[in-house]
């Protein structure tokens, strides 16, 4: 077993290719953030869901679900950890555009079984996310869908661009993770009570 012990926004190397970094602590809980090469592989264990809150209305309302594109696996499970710490969501991950777009085909699954939202990352490996975004809006079944643009490009035509295909909004990713993780829960909240209305 390996135990660390290290202050907030230090960390600890793994031979010569894995970093961990302590990136929150709280009364009773830590966040680490592991960083790999694409290489090796990583693997983790699947936590069962929390139990839904009994005193919650008990009718047949279908989960809000949530498609998260994004080909970094890191990123992924950053976002995936931050969504279901505070939400009970359906959670897709899709690692490449096309993949984005089979899943949200109008000829794929039932219209209930698509997702509520989209966070999609820019910078994917088979198309630019920009691609995905206009495919989606420009869809007659999938323009209404919410998409939320995530991206490390720090540059305003990106962002432009993004707003001008219909995302409903752009957040860049060089933010602190804290400042990052509380976005993410912004969106994911609004979005959530939105559909409840809707």
């Amino acid at each position: 077993m390996l135990v660390i012990d290290r202050l907030r926004n230090t960390g600890v190397c793994i031979g010569e290719h894995i970093r961990i970094r302590v990136l929150r602590t709280g009364a009773n809980r830590v966040r680490l953030g592991i960083e790999a090469p694409r290489s090796i592989p990583v693997f983790r264990e699947e936590l069962k869901p929390k139990a839904p809150d009994l005193r919650a209305s008990t009718d047949d309302k279908p989960p809000f679900r949530i498609l998260v594109v994004e080909d970094d696996p890191s990123h992924a499970a950053l976002i995936g950890l931050v969504i279901q710490e505070h939400f009970m969501t359906r959670l897709t991950v899709a690692t490449s555009g096309a993949e984005a777009l089979r899943l949200l085909s109008p000829e794929g699954e039932a219209p209930a079984a698509r997702p509520n939202l989209v966070l999609l990352d820019l910078n994917l490996p088979d198309m630019p996310g920009l691609t995905v975004l206009e495919a989606i809006k420009t869809t007659q079944a999938l323009r209404a869908l919410p998409v939320v643009v995530f991206s490390g490009l720090e540059r305003e035509e990106t962002a432009r661009k993004s707003l001008d295909l219909g995302t409903n909004a752009y957040v860049p990713k060089s933010t602190s993770f804290d400042e990052f993780s509380q976005r993410v829960v912004r969106i994911v909240d609004f979005w959530n009570h939105v559909g409840q209305v809707a």
